[in-house]
């Protein structure tokens, strides 16, 4: 633009303002008029040089003057002329150069726009996936330490980049008076010989997703994990470390709440369990059993890495219900002296009852046609 705005100024306004007149009709008036005496005796100075320097030349008559002098006038516009146009194209190229590297430069912008939004997209989605496989605040460590590194997920999805990190304290951590409950599906395994396995799948899922909204309604309980038709809750589970951070992110309550939390949800899945009818037509009922003592915790492997709970505590829990009633909850000597003085239960002493590793235990029903809202939390 600027080009072709000089080339105006320089071929139509600087001709038309110059002070002897308008340049184009003094060269039109010079080509066409006869040629003076003092011009015509400046132009033979050009035919005598041609001759000096052996050229021939034509006679020097009016028309050949005209031609010289017109030569002379305006060869020097038209070199100008040319060095314009020859500007003005490469002004036209480095113009386009410089739209297309702007043009490439916005594509590139908005490409690693793009890119960063996908990685920390990326980074929300693997620490959410975190979240939801370990503690809260054992996730947090986690993550805490990964800072720095790239958290990636192998193309398998059960590879984690754990193996490259140092647990450090998430490994073998003591928690004191834990309380553990297991449940377990009365028939399970025959009802699974009479029925497709993805009805059995849509049968657990549904269950299951049940278990988590009660666990959800306690900060105390959190979900350890699932064993085919097994689920297990651990309550009053703690990391402990120099702000004594409960899962729950609050102040360590005491063991005869937490114990209180996992009785309350235990009768509250047995009810649950009654609510649904399993694939074979027949009602759902499951067995509970619970315990309370010390266990061991810690992240277990790097391919499909789990928060496993360990110890002798978490054996007899599942003694408690393998051992228990259909439709019942059965508690330890343990859980019972924790417990029986709170209120709202009512407990009946089924007596020593052999369990399998540890010989007679003392242990004690959940009686069933109690008041449920009696022990609201």
């Amino acid at each position: 633009e600027l080009m072709i705005v000089f080339v105006l100024v320089f071929l139509v306004i600087v001709p038309l303002c110059n002070p002897a007149g308008n340049l184009w009709n003094l060269i039109g008036e010079i080509t066409t008029e006869p040629i003076q005496d003092n011009t015509a005796s400046a132009v033979p100075a050009y035919f005598s040089a041609a001759d000096e320097a052996g050229f021939p030349s034509p006679p020097p008559d009016e028309e050949s003057y005209r031609k010289v002098y017109t030569f002379v006038v305006t060869s020097p516009i038209i070199l100008l002329c040319v060095l314009v146009v020859c500007v003005l194209v490469v002004s036209v190229i480095v113009d386009i150069s410089n739209r297309q590297s702007f043009i490439n430069k916005k594509i590139i912008e908005a490409l690693t726009k793009q890119r960063e939004e996908t990685l920390l997209q990326q980074k929300e989605d693997h620490e959410n996936l975190i979240h939801s496989i370990f503690p809260p605040v054992v996730a947090k460590d986690l993550i805490r330490k990964q800072s720095g590194q790239d958290l990636t997920v192998s193309k398998s999805g059960r590879d984690f980049g754990l193996s490259h990190m140092n647990l450090g304290s998430l490994v073998a951590q003591m928690h004191h008076e834990v309380t553990i409950l297991f449940t377990d599906i009365v028939g399970f395994t025959s009802m699974s010989q009479t029925v497709a396995p993805q009805q059995v799948m849509e049968f657990l899922h549904e269950l299951f997703l049940c278990f988590d909204d009660l666990v959800d309604m306690n900060s105390s309980l959190w979900k350890v994990e699932t064993i085919g038709d097994a689920f297990m809750v651990a309550s009053g589970l703690e990391v402990k470390d120099s702000s004594r951070e409960l899962l729950s992110g609050h102040l360590s309550g005491s063991t005869e709440s937490d114990a209180r939390a996992a009785i309350v949800f235990g009768r509250a899945a047995i009810g649950e369990a009654q609510s649904l009818t399993m694939p074979n037509g027949q009602q759902c009922q499951i067995r509970a059993g619970v315990h309370t003592g010390d266990v061991c915790s810690g992240v277990v492997g790097s391919r499909m890495p789990r928060y496993c709970l360990f110890g002798d505590t978490v054996n007899t829990a599942s003694r408690m219900e393998s051992s228990g009633v259909p439709g019942r909850m059965q508690i330890s000597q343990a859980t019972y002296d924790l417990v029986c003085d709170l209120g709202g239960f009512v407990f009946e002493e089924r007596g020593f009852v052999e369990v399998k590793g540890k010989g007679k235990m003392a242990t004690y029903l959940l009686r069933e046609d109690l008041d449920l809202n009696a022990s609201s939390t």
